[in-house]
């Protein structure tokens, strides 16, 4: 490989959802030429941030941590705020909440970091709590990602500013204003969850879902996401995968016809069981973690399904 080869990799793959393993592991070794080529300069940095980047999305902390600290010590404000979540949340074995709150200060200028310093005043973690500062965080996160075309975190900084919204208005009177802020939430959300989707971003489409349908929003036409509520009692759903042609996704010799799936849940006197194509999850949460579709994972494929309706439930 050549630095030319790396570059070319590096553009091609790193702003992909999922790609094969062997993609990963050219795209892993383009940014190891390229961190090895750049050194510890700020251009070295930012490929150190993006295999940081992709190894904590994967789990592999002890990896992530190695060089998202070499981006940060190089200046790479970027880096700041996927560090502060390793020692947040104590995912490379120790939770250091000072650590954290360093970084995301230090990575202030990012949204994402207001987040975090939103969350550290509410709960009180290294600092004191704090309402009135946590709800100045979201507040500003709010005015900072309102017009930008970036749906990383603008889904969950809508929903956050929805929400204190609505926990401080009193009359009513702004019900369809903050309807209408969660399904900005919604769509910035699912866009973001098309390329990856972490634990916490399922949870945040979860309490933007909820939301939506506390405030009795339209429920004529529904998505896959509403089966966070629809499914949140015995119920049974249809939907539609449409016809797919492989030149579509770039493989023109598959082809995919139109099928039609049910998804039920199921009281087993403890919790909601989900039954879909033939396979059983232990609760909503499970099925969106790990139910495909033709090896797709749901949020993948999310504005393809269509057709949502409920239906007299089968026996399993």
């Amino acid at each position: 490989m050549n630095l030319h080869e790396a570059l070319d990799i590096s553009k091609e793959y790193q702003n992909q959802g999922a790609i094969s393993p062997d993609d990963e592991f050219l795209l892993i070794e383009a940014w190891d030429y390229l961190i090895n080529h750049y050194g510890d300069t700020f251009e070295g940095s930012v490929y150190m941030f993006n295999l940081g980047d992709h190894y904590l999305r994967h789990g592999e902390y002890q990896l992530a941590l190695k060089y998202l600290e070499r981006s940060v010590s190089c200046d790479n404000e970027f880096a700041g705020y996927p560090l502060g979540i390793i020692w947040y949340y104590g995912l490379a074995g120790k939770t250091d909440y000072e650590k954290a709150y360093n970084l995301f200060t230090e990575s202030e200028s990012l949204p994402q970091s207001k987040l975090m310093l939103a969350e550290m005043h509410k709960e009180g973690h290294f600092v004191k709590k704090d309402i009135s500062r946590y709800r100045q965080y979201i507040f500003d996160a709010f005015e900072q990602v309102w017009d930008s075309p970036v749906p990383n975190c603008k889904g969950e900084v809508f929903y956050k500013y929805a929400e204190i919204v609505m926990e401080e208005e009193k009359d009513g009177n702004r019900r369809e204003e903050i309807a209408v802020l969660l399904i900005k939430a919604e769509n910035s959300q699912q866009e973001q969850m098309q390329r990856y989707a972490s634990e916490h971003d399922f949870e945040i489409m979860k309490k933007i879902k909820m939301l939506l349908h506390r405030l009795g929003s339209d429920l004529k036409i529904l998505n896959i996401f509403d089966l966070y509520w629809a499914l949140s009692r015995p119920a049974c759903i249809q939907f539609t995968f449409p016809e797919m042609d492989g030149a579509e996704f770039g493989d023109p010799d598959v082809y995919i016809p139109a099928e039609t799936y049910i998804i039920s849940s199921h009281d087993n006197g403890n919790s909601l069981e989900i039954f879909f194509d033939e396979n059983w999850y232990k609760d909503i949460d499970h099925f969106f973690r790990e139910a495909t579709i033709d090896g797709m994972k749901m949020q993948e494929i999310s504005y393809l399904l269509t057709d949502f309706k409920f239906i007299k439930p089968t026996n399993q």
